[in-house]
């Protein structure tokens, strides 16, 4: 039983905000939310609220494996699960680049942190972010914004060269299916993307 940690975690995500995108990717010419800014969104109200966290990871094949553990002043702690992410190069600065967004996805998925938009025109690129979901489909809408958000960051990271199937199938996994709809529904006007996912699909 974890019900000091559920409750403490309760309260503080109802008053995490955002994710502020400060970083540039040079290959997509958009914004993203990087680690600092998804720690920044955390720690005020984790913090309120006793709540902590501790990241382990370790070395995998071709990769690293990264683990949020969300811990509580009253000793209570929560296994996030791991998330493995592979290395574009297999040297300092791919292993480097893959604990980063490790890290940063572990985190902002373990607390359920959104990311701002890019602007307020809302550029043609985060368009699916905030797309409508079809009235007729069941899906909790929350859920799903939650989702295409993270494809979408999925596949600008993947556009710097970073193969993301395997983060790609974890973020899919476990959706019903009139959740996959309400994401592909949403992807609707994104067939760059709506393509990229069924390459990344076929992928071992």
């Amino acid at each position: 039983m974890m019900k000091a940690l559920c409750s403490a975690l309760v309260k503080a995500q109802a008053e995490i905000g955002v994710a502020i995108k400060d970083a540039t990717n040079p290959h997509f010419r958009s914004k993203y939310a990087d680690l600092a800014s998804v720690v920044a969104a955390i720690k005020p109200a984790a913090a309120k609220h006793g709540i902590g966290y501790v990241q382990t990871f370790r070395e995998s094949q071709n990769g690293v494996t990264v683990e949020t553990i969300i811990v509580h002043e009253s000793g209570e702690t929560m296994l996030t699960g791991p998330l493995f992410v592979p290395a574009s190069k297999q040297d300092a600065q791919g292993y480097g680049s893959a604990i980063t967004y490790a890290r940063r996805y572990s985190l902002q998925t373990a607390f359920g942190v959104p990311s701002d938009d890019d602007d307020g025109n809302a550029a043609a690129a985060s368009a699916p972010k905030h797309s409508p979901m079809p009235a007729a489909l069941d899906a909790d809408p929350v859920k799903v914004s939650k989702v295409v958000s993270a494809v979408c960051d999925l596949y600008e990271v993947s556009l710097r060269g970073d193969d993301v199937s395997y983060a790609l199938k974890e973020t899919l996994a476990g959706l019903e299916q009139e959740e996959k709809l309400a994401v592909w529904a949403a992807l609707k006007s994104q067939s760059k993307i709506r393509a990229w996912i069924k390459e990344q699909e076929k992928a071992p």
